[in-house]
């Protein structure tokens, strides 16, 4: 992150007496005052310290990216927009931290002395107004109004003592203000973290975290424990409405033991990717002290659930890793990219940080902080572009990505090929996606998918992930598009029989015609299609298509088709009844997705 110079950057900013006014940021002007400090529940500015006689200097936010970013980590700026993402803040100028909030009060430029990056800030500090301007700015921070005061105070029960609200230390605005009752109760589920039940705290935390579909494959990796792949890969996020993983975190003092339930089964939480991911960000939360410290030895629950077969090829183990890092982050009010690690968890969960259109770097260096995920073009970049899902199979696959690619790395010779080959399709892949380039998209999407299958196939013993009906999707796309002159559909398969198929919106209804005709549904057509609406096409010109398609009927060979498009990165749910721990900190459901118990708070 780069900002631009200011005429004296990184040193004490003079005081302005004639300057035009800029933006509002807290609810004040800056000018003929001076400049005021942009920390959380720091009231300080030049005009105010005049006059009450404090000697108190203004600095600009760094130019240098190390120092700046570990400026940000501190103050911790960053806000939650309206639809659940995390918008990172960036300074401008104008600008300004006090020196109080630095060892000595004053800053100094020597990397090993405490004042290069400022420590000292307000505990119980909270700004008296949010503001629609401060928030577009980036600059709001934790409020409480009188009506949530109100209608807080009707949640607690008859009879017991007046509920305290109870701030540890100034927060980025999450959303409603977690609160505290002063005395045990029976019903106190706040959607953000805090909850008491029975005297005990729980901290918490509900997000949700796309599912992503590659188009130029992550196969294999360079180092096994850092999860560091061979090549570089793009994807694209898939909408949540229709794909998602949903996890609801939590942590406290009353908990015995880290426990972790996936679709309302127990699962084991000692494994090495779920322990790995788990230490890197209570490492990572530690650097920052952005949470206190008692935190890290409270036990952990997770609950996760998909709304999608787990397993099967569709890209959850992805979606699952995200979403956890993703929750955890929010909780243990973790800054900045947290791809790297998602990644520990599982290596294509780092592109799911992101919406849109996201590369995963590969990187160079050996301890792997270059390899992360970023987003090359957001969802909007492409609004014609939509996507197929058909689920061949729902069942868990015989052979798991990571020991396919170790058989591949160690036995294929055709990888080494591959690699070569990647960062060239890179390459061709972000400039036809940046120029809309369909026709070339579907090319080196439909290569890389063949290549990968390939090199599997080329492996001792091969290992087939694609079945009959998912060759038989191959030949129908392929036959599709000679009829048509030039590619209308792409399709792609990940370590599993089911096909992605990438198109342009208008051709969505000629193509879903094509699927239901030679492979038609043994049920209710209405059940064989989920998502966005498919429309509807011309009786007499589909049946000149499918006539010129030499392929059998198999009925009932694809379960369903899901039909989205590309979508947003993680987001935060603020909602009690989202959450699927219930108070006491146990799933709400079973695998029928049925109530366990009736619990005050649903």
């Amino acid at each position: 992150m780069e900002v631009k110079p200011d005429i004296k950057s990184e040193s004490e900013a003079p005081a302005v007496s004639s300057a035009p006014r800029s933006p509002r940021i807290h609810g004040r002007y800056k000018g003929p005052t001076g400049d005021f400090c942009c920390v959380p529940g720091c009231t300080n500015s030049r005009g105010k310290c005049n006059r009450m006689g404090k000697q108190v200097s203004f600095y600009t936010f760094p130019r240098d990216s190390k120092r700046l970013k570990m400026w940000l980590d501190r103050i911790r700026l960053d806000v939650l927009s309206e639809d659940g993402h995390l918008v990172p803040f960036t300074p401008k100028n104008h600008h300004r931290v006090c020196s109080e909030h630095f060892v000595g009060g004053k800053k100094v430029d020597h990397p090993n002395s405490e004042a290069y990056v400022p420590s000292e800030f307000p505990r119980n500090a909270v700004r008296k107004r949010t503001t629609k301007r401060s928030l577009e700015a980036g600059l709001a921070v934790q409020v409480v109004t009188k009506k949530q005061k109100k209608a807080t105070a009707e949640l607690a029960p008859k009879g017991r003592p007046p509920f305290s609200v109870k701030y540890r230390f100034p927060l980025p605005f999450l959303g409603p203000v977690p609160i505290v009752y002063s005395a045990p109760t029976d019903h106190t589920y706040i959607n953000l973290p805090s909850v008491m039940s029975q005297g005990v705290v729980m901290e918490t935390c509900t997000c949700t975290a796309p599912v992503n579909m590659a188009v130029i494959k992550y196969w294999g990796k360079r180092h096994k424990d850092l999860v560091l792949p061979l090549n570089s890969s793009i994807s694209a996020t898939l909408d949540q409405k229709q794909l998602r993983t949903k996890t609801t975190v939590a942590i406290s003092p009353s908990f015995e033991d880290d426990r972790l339930w996936l679709n309302g089964i127990e699962e084991r939480v000692d494994t090495v990717r779920i322990q790995n991911l788990l230490a890197e960000l209570r490492q990572r939360s530690i650097e920052q002290q952005s949470c206190p410290q008692e935190w890290f030895s409270w036990k952990l629950h997770v609950c996760s659930e998909n709304n999608f077969p787990t397993a099967a090829g569709l890209a959850s183990s992805a979606a699952g890793y995200a979403c956890l890092a993703f929750s955890l982050a929010v909780l243990y009010r973790l800054r900045g990219d947290i791809s790297d690690i998602a990644r520990r968890g599982s290596g294509s969960a780092c592109r799911s940080m992101y919406g849109g259109f996201v590369i995963w770097d590969k990187g160079t260096k050996a301890d792997g902080t270059d390899s992360i995920a970023r987003q090359l073009y957001p969802e909007t970049h492409w609004p014609e572009l939509h996507i197929l899902i058909l689920v061949v199979s729902d069942q868990k696959k015989h052979t798991c990505s990571t020991a396919g690619m170790e058989v591949t790395v160690e036995t294929s010779s055709l990888m080494k090929q591959r690699i070569r080959l990647v960062p060239d399709r890179i390459k061709e892949m972000t400039s036809a996606i940046e120029k809309r380039d369909f026709h070339k998209f579907a090319e080196l999407t439909m290569k890389d998918s063949n290549q990968l299958h390939a090199v599997c196939l080329d492996s001792y013993p091969p290992i087939s992930y694609m079945t009959d009906v998912s060759r038989q999707i191959v030949h129908m796309v392929h036959e599709y598009n000679k009829l048509k002159g030039q590619n209308k559909v792409a399709y792609t398969f990940d370590a599993g029989p089911n096909a992605c198929l990438y198109l342009i919106e208008e051709d969505v209804a000629e193509v879903v015609s094509l699927v239901t005709h030679f492979f038609p549904p043994i049920g209710p057509t209405e059940e064989f299609y989920t998502g966005l609406p498919t429309g509807s096409v011309a009786l007499d010109q589909f049946q000149v298509i499918a006539s010129q398609i030499n392929l059998p009927k198999q009925p009932g060979a694809i379960k369903y088709v899901i039909h989205t498009k590309p979508g947003p990165g993680p987001c935060v749910l603020t909602k009690k009844v989202d959450s699927l721990l219930d108070i006491s900190g146990h799933p709400k459901y079973d695998t029928r997705g049925e109530p366990k118990s009736v619990t005050t708070d649903q």
